[in-house]
């Protein structure tokens, strides 16, 4: 469950085109400050660097999955607010840590929808 306000985004994925759409997204909503991460290895070093208020994470990466991450990351700042965005919701794992941590799953195709969804009601009010 994400809480408090949010100032500073972390977004985290392997690949380039959906960090780019996100940051494009995001950047049309507010003045976040958005920070990016391709791995979870250094999903865990911008986290430490900066406090996001709130990440979104991928769970399939290189050198370190998003799992590992999110569960370093819990071991530096038990309050951080991850979202775990996924191309595999049922993924046991997931549903493990839903469980235990009380974390939000999306799948990337919802939450790009949520996204555009937001814009359209900005631009069309």
């Amino acid at each position: 469950m994400v809480t408090g306000s949010v100032n500073t985004i972390l977004v985290v994925d392997n690949d380039e085109n959906i960090l780019s759409l996100y940051e494009d997204y995001l950047r049309l909503y507010s003045d976040f400050n958005i920070i990016m991460a391709k791995n979870g290895m250094e999903a865990v070093t911008k986290f430490k660097e900066s406090s996001p208020d709130l990440t979104f994470m991928d769970m399939h990466m290189p050198i370190m999955n998003g799992i590992d991450a999110f569960l370093m990351i819990k071991e530096f700042d038990k309050n951080a607010n991850i979202v775990f965005l996924t191309n595999d919701p049922l993924n046991g794992e997931l549903g493990e840590l839903k469980k235990i941590h009380n974390v939000e799953i999306f799948t990337k195709t919802k939450f790009a929808a949520m996204l555009e969804n937001l814009f359209v009601r900005a631009y069309t009010s």
